[in-house]
C-alpha cells in the first residue's frame, strides 16, 4: 500500500542556518522555533482558517510571547495546570 505524501517544502540552507543560530540564542529545539514563528505569522489569515477546518488543533491557544518577539519556552510560574490546590 503507497503512502499518503504531503508537499514538503525546500527551506533554503542559509534560512536553515538563521534558523539554527537564532534557535540556539533562544535556547530552544529549531523545530519548535520554526512552530511557534509560523503559528504568530499566520494565526488569523485566510490561509489559517481554511486549514483550521481540517486541523482543529490550530485553534489551540499561539505560543506565549515575551513582548520581545521572542517565544517563551515554559509557561510562567503563576500559571498552573489543572486545578488550582487553594481552590
Amino acid at each position: 500500500m503507497a503512502k499518503a505524501t504531503c508537499y514538503q517544502p525546500v527551506i533554503s540552507r542559509a534560512l536553515i542556518a538563521a534558523l539554527f543560530h537564532e534557535a540556539k540564542r533562544r535556547r530552544l529545539p529549531m523545530t519548535r522555533l520554526v512552530d511557534g514563528l509560523l503559528r504568530e505569522c499566520l494565526h488569523g489569515t485566510p490561509g489559517w482558517e481554511t486549514a483550521a477546518h481540517e486541523w482543529p488543533e490550530l485553534n489551540s491557544t499561539l505560543p506565549r510571547s515575551n513582548g520581545f518577539g521572542e517565544i517563551e519556552s515554559k509557561p510562567p510560574p503563576h500559571e498552573t495546570h489543572g486545578t488550582h490546590p487553594h481552590q
